[in-house]
């Protein structure tokens, strides 16, 4: 994957304690500052290329200067110098897991932003920070904060007139949509923006529409065409060397394959992302793999592993506090268990993840929690509770426009139904 090719001294040089002894030489502190800023900036050109992973460890090692200098910036009300490290710094925090002290970090440096910049000096790095702080919430499913401050940061995008940047600011707030249940408007902009990025010429851009668009597909059970989509992100994350990107198409096409009943190519898919994305350190990404080869493992048999790869996917989770993977993670084990027979233990799984859901409003992860429980109420002997929980999950599936979970659900509610009728 590369190796990181930037001409400064090796990390530790500039010792973070230095940079927070704000009396002691004025001049050497800002120099240090000006310093980790320019290895952040450098470093965040990288983040989407053959040298990522390089990248990536170098901003790990160098993680305690660079808190160092961001304290050091709002302490002393450097707004500009603390909006353009928290620009470049979120997709490191975002990829490494560090979702909590980074949304702290991005925080602080808006609350210095909006107390000391005048009023109407909106910036490139301001939208950056917002936009790299809607991305963290999202990714610990603060859906209402991400969609405030993705729409902040847009506003000011538009402004300025930056096309990329609008683009990559629409994309983001179609995840919002669609984490929210609104398929129709996330299909807009996901649509929008790859209109935008294919008029820019921005093949990264266009990797990432395809890939949304391609989740899209799969949830109407168009999986001809989520390969399709896949595909052809797969080819152009190939060609730009960005690994990240290439261990998110792999994951994808290795659930097309688990759907679709081929669990060696699925397994070796999935494997083949899980080795990347582990390599990257990638926390979102590795508990994601590891769940989807829990799948496989019980879809073959192997429940010891099954269970065990669930349970390292929700430790993962539960490590960055990421709400959903561990509502998500819950649910596997939770089925899991009602396949074994463990009813009570599904139940209470599946319940917890049920809660989690309803308090994160993921209107499709509830939808999922009720035709699970409804599986374990039927197995429990419980046809009548069965039949009520898989009938507002199907509401919801057909209100979400997903088929296949609307399948899955007309289905159980079929037998539910029988159950009762022989009871």
């Amino acid at each position: 994957m590369g190796s990181a090719s930037a001409t400064s001294n090796a990390p530790g040089e500039y010792a973070a304690e230095r940079l927070a002894q704000a009396g002691e030489r004025p001049d050497l502190l800002e120099r240090q500052a000006t310093h980790v800023l320019a290895l952040a900036e450098t470093a965040e050109l990288h983040l989407r290329g053959p040298e990522q992973a390089a990248w990536l460890e170098r901003l790990e090692q160098e993680h305690e200067n660079l808190r160092a200098a961001l304290r050091w910036c709002v302490e002393h009300g450097r707004v500009e110098q603390g909006l353009r490290l928290g620009a470049s710094l979120w997709r490191f925090w975002h990829i490494r897991g560090h979702l909590t002290e980074g949304r702290e970090h991005l925080a602080a440096v808006l609350a210095l932003a909006r107390v000391g910049m005048l009023a109407g000096s909106r910036t490139a790095a301001l939208a950056g920070v917002l936009n790299g702080a809607g991305v963290l919430a999202l990714r610990q499913s603060d859906i209402t904060a991400a969609r405030s401050l993705l729409e902040e940061s847009l506003a000011i995008r538009r402004d300025l007139g930056d096309r990329r940047e609008i683009a990559n600011t629409l994309g983001n707030l179609g995840i919002v949509a669609r984490g929210q249940g609104d398929r129709v408007r996330s299909r807009a902009l996901y649509e929008e923006t790859l209109a935008m990025r294919r008029a820019l010429g921005d093949p990264w851009g266009i990797a990432m529409s395809h890939q949304n668009l391609a989740e899209e597909a799969h949830d109407q059970g168009e999986f001809g065409l989520e390969r399709s989509l896949l595909g052809e992100c797969l080819a152009i994350r190939r060609e730009l060397g960005d690994w990240r990107g290439v261990a998110m198409a792999l994951n994808g096409l290795g659930v097309v394959a688990q759907d679709q009943g081929d669990y060696a190519l699925a397994g070796s898919l999935l494997e083949e992302g899980l080795a990347m994305s582990r390599r990257l350190q990638d926390t979102q990404l590795i508990a994601l793999a590891l769940g989807n080869l829990g799948k496989v493992a019980q879809q073959q048999g192997n429940v010891v592993l099954a269970r065990s790869l669930y349970e390292q996917s929700l430790g993962i989770s539960r490590q960055v506090r990421d709400r959903r993977g561990i509502a998500i993670a819950l649910g596997h084990v939770g089925v899991l268990l009602r396949h074994q027979g463990d009813y009570a233990l599904a139940r209470f799984l599946l319940e917890e993840s049920l809660a989690m859901m309803r308090e994160l409003g993921s209107r499709w992860g509830i939808a999922v929690a009720l035709h699970n429980l409804g599986e374990v109420a039927d197995c429990q002997g419980d046809p009548a509770l069965a039949q009520a929980l898989h009938l507002e999950s199907l509401a919801r599936a057909r209100e979400l426009g997903d088929r296949q979970l609307a399948a899955s659900a007309l289905d159980s509610l079929a037998g539910a139904a029988a159950s009762q009728g022989h009871a």
